[in-house]
């Protein structure tokens, strides 16, 4: 009979489970780095804590989103057009096609994570090491993400 979760993919993509814990990581995991180096950076303030787990939740939710976001409406696009030339879309092709849509994560990440950087910065006494840390992070951050969904080892939408 089989495992009914593992069946349940796209051909080409990773196992649901293995999906669900790096999403898992990336989530939970880059909110803790966010608060981890805000702690290392201004550890006496609680507000860059916060700002910390902020950004890096944020940076994972909005690059997911935008990415998925953006990949639907290129798919779509490309449907409409192959339907009205009476070509048919492969699955194999989307695949990829998301896929290249996953290079808005780098920048997304960059752009919501370095901003806390100055303001942990100020809080902490080290305006310039923050915004720097931060900016390398974002960047980290974001290249990762990338490099996960190139590997499908980002879940992908589903209906």
């Amino acid at each position: 009979m089989g495992n009914d979760l593992e069946e349940d993919h796209l051909p080409g993509e990773k196992s649901p489970v293995l999906s669900f814990f790096v999403v898992l990581i990336m989530s939970f995991g880059g909110a803790g780095a966010g608060v981890g180096l805000a702690h290392l950076l201004a550890p006496d303030s609680e507000i860059a804590h916060a700002l910390g787990f902020i950004a890096f939740a944020g940076a994972f939710l909005a690059s997911m989103a935008l990415w998925q976001g953006i990949a639907l409406i290129f798919l779509l696009v490309k449907f409409l057009f192959r339907l009205s030339k009476g070509r048919r879309v492969q699955t194999r092709e989307a695949l990829v096609a998301l896929r290249r849509k996953a290079l808005v994560m780098p920048p997304v990440c960059f752009f919501i994570i370095v901003p806390a950087g100055p303001v942990i910065g100020w809080l902490g006494g080290s305006f310039l090491l923050a915004t720097g840390v931060f900016a390398l992070a974002g960047l980290t951050y974001g290249l990762a993400m990338w490099g996960l969904a190139q590997r499908d080892l980002l879940p992908l939408m589903e209906d």
